[in-house]
């Protein structure tokens, strides 16, 4: 008779011959979902953000709210259309991942203005910032964040 030496062996045999009983025992994660408006648990876009986690969507109403936001997971942000969400101001209005990080997020923006942003950088040709998005340079120069825009507005920035 066979007897398997471990649990763990013996789970992974289970798994390789099909068996539903222990596969469906693996925990799965599922993405969290963030609402942002006046009256909603969260009114700032950041404050989202800062509670999100890789693979979470941020859902963002009608209205004008705050940038100088800063994306640091991989998420999804979905506005109420680019003439109904207005993410106004900062320097730059959102930045996208953080500079020399061996690690950067895949970001998607739909449904949204961005607008009203400035460069504050000091000119430096290896590390440009834009006034509306700025996405930094992974570590060693490499390319940063993964960014997706669609049904959006980028202006006046």
């Amino acid at each position: 008779m066979f007897r398997p030496r471990s649990l763990a062996f013996a789970t992974a045999l289970a798994v390789l011959a099909g068996c539903p009983l222990l596969a469906a025992h693996v925990p799965t994660a599922s993405a969290a979902t963030f609402n942002v408006c006046s009256g909603c648990s969260y009114s700032s876009i950041q404050s989202a953000l800062n509670a999100a986690h890789n693979g979470d969507v941020i859902h963002i109403g009608p209205g004008t709210f705050a940038g100088g936001i800063t994306i640091l997971n991989s998420v999804k942000m979905i506005g109420a259309g680019a003439g109904a969400t207005i993410i106004q101001g900062g320097g730059p209005v959102v930045t996208i991942g953080s500079a020399d990080t061996t690690s950067e997020p895949t970001v998607s923006i739909s449904g949204v203005t961005i607008t009203g942003g400035s460069n504050t950088s000091v000119p430096d040709p290896s590390q440009p910032r834009g006034g509306g998005i700025w996405v930094p340079q992974a570590a060693g120069g490499g390319p940063g964040a993964t960014v997706s825009i669609s049904d959006s507005v980028i202006r006046g920035n």
